[in-house]
């Protein structure tokens, strides 16, 4: 089961504005602002062990968790896997993807229950499109949020060297 098995929870836009209000990715967003980019977010409920892109999927999408936790896991060269990250509240996961469109790098896996919001690759293509300068800012923010992962592995990477 991932994603694309799970429906949608129907929620007014106005409720998903409000649970973007409350995480950490409406810092530097006006309300209008978070009105826009809650018309291409769709809410969905996560159970445990749901496994929510399977490493390799090529079907991109944002994912924001609005409660619970997710554990990132990666195929390491040996044949087994291993949890490189655990994710909470306000945390962003598939955005690579999302971006570059190649297949998913790693799995990430519900690991306490919870909601999560996400935006599709064609939602954000038409966000994109549509209201440019919120696409913009969600880009900086993607961009902030992969360059603190980076700089978060390069600091554990030098241990290893």
């Amino acid at each position: 089961m991932s994603l694309k098995d799970i429906l949608p929870i129907r929620v007014s836009e106005k409720e998903i504005a409000n649970l973007l209000d409350n995480s950490s990715w409406s810092s530097g967003l006006a309300w209008s602002q978070l009105e826009v980019l809650a018309q291409y977010f769709e809410l969905y409920a996560v159970e445990l062990g749901v496994e929510i892109i399977s490493e390799g999927a090529v079907e991109p999408f944002l994912g924001l968790i609005i409660s619970g936790e997710m554990s990132v896991i990666k195929s390491d060269g040996r044949g087994g896997k291993k949890e490189i990250s655990k994710l909470g509240k306000s945390k962003a996961f598939g955005e690579i993807s999302l971006i570059d469109g190649h297949p998913s790098s790693a799995a990430v896996i519900v690991s306490s229950r919870g909601e999560l919001l996400a935006m599709s690759q064609i939602a954000f293509e038409r966000l994109c499109l549509e209201n440019s300068f919120v696409g913009v800012m969600l880009l900086k923010k993607i961009a902030r949020s992969m360059s603190e992962r980076l700089r978060q592995t390069s600091g554990r990477l030098v241990d290893f060297l």
